[in-house]
């Protein structure tokens, strides 16, 4: 799945056309520059991307582009040192204007080994809407609610 050194904040994108031929392949070095507006890099009409944030720990949103938008089921993974496989940790629906609607799981800016805090709510017209519930993943444990 290409190089790369633990401890360093590179992007690997991928983009597959039928879930098997990788068509494009991008690295992007201090990712933690580019914030979650990777998706400016990206110029294509409709295939499916994995998205991959590397350190010791991995954190995968994997989806499908239709006309440029992010379309349909978005999974957000997660895979440390110790996971054979990635864990789906977190996601939710795209609509057909590229807009989050329904019920997320989302995972905090700053997500890594050492901070695991992951969101669940409700988008509607692709904004946030009422209580919003905070967990941390690493123990599960309820934390807490609060309104955006």
């Amino acid at each position: 799945m290409g190089n790369y050194f633990y401890g360093l904040k590179d992007v690997f994108l991928y983009l597959y056309k039928y879930k098997t031929k990788v068509v494009e392949e991008y690295m992007i070095h201090k990712a933690s520059k580019l914030g979650i507006g990777w998706y400016q890099v990206i110029d294509f009409k409709s295939c499916s991307l994995y998205y991959f944030q590397l350190s010791k720990s991995q954190v995968i949103y994997h989806g499908q582009y239709i006309k440029g938008k992010r379309f349909g089921r978005w999974d957000i993974s997660f895979k440390d040192e110790s996971f054979e496989k990635p864990e789906r940790i977190g996601g939710g629906l795209f609509n057909e204007y590229g807009q989050k609607y329904g019920k997320w799981t989302e995972i905090s800016d700053k997500f890594d080994d050492d901070n695991q805090f992951i969101f669940e709510g409700y988008y509607k017209n692709g904004k946030k809407q009422g209580l919003w519930d905070l967990c941390n993943n690493q123990e599960w444990i309820y934390i807490g609610e609060g309104s955006l």
